[in-house]
């Protein structure tokens, strides 16, 4: 695991254990406080395991960008 996913193990902890609220983990982790807790959700069920990033999402994230730059570009032509 990363640094980053260890760190989000130690954040999550501290939710769990009543020291964060759900606002202040977003900020610790710099997502929002709704990610944060859907991180939480995966790593309820998937353990800590579920926390690490794969690479699909990289891919979907990537497919997106591309169609906005593409819609961005032509924007004004016609």
């Amino acid at each position: 695991m990363s640094k980053q996913e260890l760190d989000r193990v130690e954040v999550l902890a501290r939710v769990r254990g009543g020291q964060l609220r759900w606002a202040d983990a977003g900020v610790l982790l710099r997502v929002s406080h709704r990610r944060a807790k859907r991180l939480w959700k995966r790593c309820r069920e998937e353990g800590a395991a579920g926390l690490k990033d794969s690479p699909t999402q990289w891919w979907i994230v990537r497919i997106y960008l591309t169609r906005w730059k593409i819609k961005q570009t032509f924007r004004f032509v016609k």
